[in-house]
């Protein structure tokens, strides 16, 4: 597939700001159908196979012409329900793999798809085959920086558990939000503890025997985080389970504060 106009000549990535997470609007359905012929295989039969395996449903063996069984794939894609409809994103992601890709690169499906949600303001994206949440453009900065930083220092515990965190907020249909905040601050504290030496103490210990690991008040600003973690993610009361953003702030801050810390690590 070449490239495009736009793509040729750097025209319509601006990201936009996120408007859509859990939702599947119209226009989303029918770009990922889309996007599939023109990256994948220009076959409504095979198209067919790989939604309604995605759905656990079976084809309508009545629909036998082209125009019938892509009439069908769009009915189905229409009225699912919106977090299925990712569910058949990494169905055909699956399938797109299947083709021959250098390791560690992209699919075509992958990264078309990808720019799509960019430009419409959509909070997931498709990463080693699988959606996962998606941040604005510094959080995704900070996310890829602080993975490469912890896989390079061989510190596989705390990146293990930060993509634990965003596996957590990609749980569909709700995101799994107190597994996230437990995941990051697990990642937070085991960083701590590497960097202060002390492999026994929590998070809130490190910080306050150890002043200038942490610059001060951002200090402070950490073990409140801390604290609200304790709160919210671990020793919930009822009423007070915190919402997405919250959770996501919390994991954004704490993945900020693991770049940080991983610096500090020689």
């Amino acid at each position: 597939m070449t490239e495009r106009f736009s793509q040729r000549h750097g025209y319509g990535d601006t990201a936009k700001d996120i408007v859509v997470r859990h939702d599947a609007p119209q226009e989303l359905r029918e770009a990922v159908v889309a996007i599939g012929y023109e990256t994948c295989k220009d076959d409504p039969k095979w198209m067919r196979d790989v939604v309604c395996k995605a759905l656990r449903k079976l084809p309508n063996t009545g629909n036998w012409s082209s125009n019938a069984i892509r009439e069908e794939i769009y009915l189905e894609l229409g009225y699912c329900e919106w977090y299925e409809v990712y569910d058949i994103v990494e169905a055909i992601e699956k399938e797109a793999r299947e083709v021959v890709t250098p390791q560690g690169q992209p699919t075509k499906f992958a990264t078309e798809l990808n720019r799509y949600f960019v430009r419409q303001g959509i909070g997931w994206q498709l990463i080693d085959g699988e959606i996962s949440a998606r941040g604005d453009d510094a959080f995704e900065l900070t996310r890829q920086m602080v993975d490469e930083a912890l896989r390079d220092k061989g510190l596989d515990t705390s990146r293990t558990e930060l993509r634990e965190a965003i596996r957590s907020l990609s749980v569909r249909p709700k995101a799994d939000v107190t597994g996230a905040i437990q995941h990051v601050m697990a990642a937070l504290e085991c960083l701590a503890r590497e960097v202060a030496g002390n492999p026994k103490l929590t998070l809130g210990e490190i910080i306050k025997k150890n002043p200038g690991m942490i610059p001060p008040p951002l200090d402070e600003s950490v073990l409140k985080a801390w604290g609200y973690s304790s709160e919210r993610g671990r020793h919930l009361r009822e009423g007070r389970t915190p919402d997405f953003a919250e959770a996501a702030l919390v994991v954004s801050i704490s993945s900020a504060v693991c770049m940080y810390l991983s610096n500090k690590l020689k």
